[in-house]
């Protein structure tokens, strides 16, 4: 598909994929349309002149009017956390995904494309996971409503009612990102970031996931899933020491994975003890202690190359850390 003058419609176009996916689909000539949650988001990405709807994708009429006259939908929206509620994941990741595939399938829609994420692997996988790796649940309602949400839109496509390509990246960062950026900064100006010794980040900078979004739509990728990271498996200890020679102050932990464990049970039972949430919870163990690579031959061989390294996706980060008008941090 020639993506200059078609349509997207982006779900969770506020969110921290969402809002750069819009941006670039602007810059490529594209029209641009989303669905947000969020007021306070939603004019935020106003501002670029794009038409910003507020619901939820639970929200059928609001769905309806994001599908009705695009070519292509980017579906983003999603629970994204380390546990918690399992309906709730459900009612977005499951039936959220659900409702905006018959959607796109009313109003026939050229191309649906679905993040999903490298979690529907589970904890434990094998070196350099490819897309035949077999999924897994891990009893984490994240890893069961992604698996379960691929399924869904797969189905339509399987019946030959919607053209699907479903996408699983891996740990998405870049300026905003909220587990990637922000958190762990925030964590290490307190003090202290405790993180597995043994863990690695399958990074994926942003701008190279949404190139690979671009390559889905021009090669027409569908009805396959793709693992698109930067590459390569960068331990904690080395991608968080990034922002600690950034910001100056803090100190990363290394602990062994049971040992974090034990720490997470100690504070999540305070924090429940003074009616807080805790910020590191033994679920955010399991993520972060994953400790194999995923395999990108599978996209890389349809033309996919990360062009930013983690040097220079930590060098945009720096200097949006430096922004006066940041108020995130």
């Amino acid at each position: 598909m020639d993506v200059k003058n078609k349509c997207i419609a982006i779900t969770g176009i506020g969110g921290f994929i969402g809002a750069r996916m819009a941006h670039r689909a602007l810059q490529n000539g594209m029209r641009v349309k989303g669905l947000e949650i969020c007021e306070q988001k939603a004019e935020q990405v106003r501002q670029e002149g794009v038409k910003v709807i507020v619901g939820d994708i639970n929200n059928p009429n609001a769905v309806e009017q994001l599908c009705q006259q695009s070519d292509v939908v980017f579906h983003t929206a999603a629970i994204v956390k380390e546990g918690g509620d399992s309906a709730l994941f459900r009612k977005v990741n499951v039936e959220g995904s659900r409702l905006v595939a018959q959607k796109a399938i009313e109003n026939s829609v050229r191309h649906f494309i679905h993040l999903s994420s490298v979690m529907v692997y589970g904890f434990h996988y094998p070196q350099n996971a490819t897309e035949d790796t077999p999924m897994s649940e891990q009893q984490n309602p994240y890893c069961q409503t992604k698996i379960e949400g691929e399924q869904v839109v797969m189905a339509f496509h399987h019946q030959g009612k919607l053209k699907v390509t479903v996408i699983r990246p891996g740990d998405v960062y870049g300026p905003g990102s909220i587990p990637w950026v922000v958190r762990p900064i925030q964590e290490m100006r307190k003090g202290i970031l405790p993180v597995p010794s043994t863990g690695v980040i399958n990074h994926v900078y942003v701008d190279n996931l949404i190139d690979f979004v671009f390559l889905a739509m021009e090669k027409n990728l569908y009805g396959e899933a793709f693992n698109v990271t930067d590459g390569e498996a960068t331990s904690l200890l080395k991608f968080f020491g990034y922002y600690r020679k950034m910001i100056g102050k803090g100190k990363l932990l290394a602990l062994s994975p049971m040992s974090l464990r034990f720490l997470c049970h100690i504070v999540e039972k305070f924090y429940t003890f003074i009616g807080q949430t805790p910020t590191v919870t033994i679920d955010s163990v399991n993520f972060l202690n994953r400790k194999n690579a995923y395999s990108i031959v599978k996209a890389q061989q349809l033309g996919y190359t990360p062009k930013i390294s983690l040097d220079q996706g930590m060098c945009f980060i720096q200097q949006w850390l430096h922004d006066s008008e940041n108020k995130m941090l």
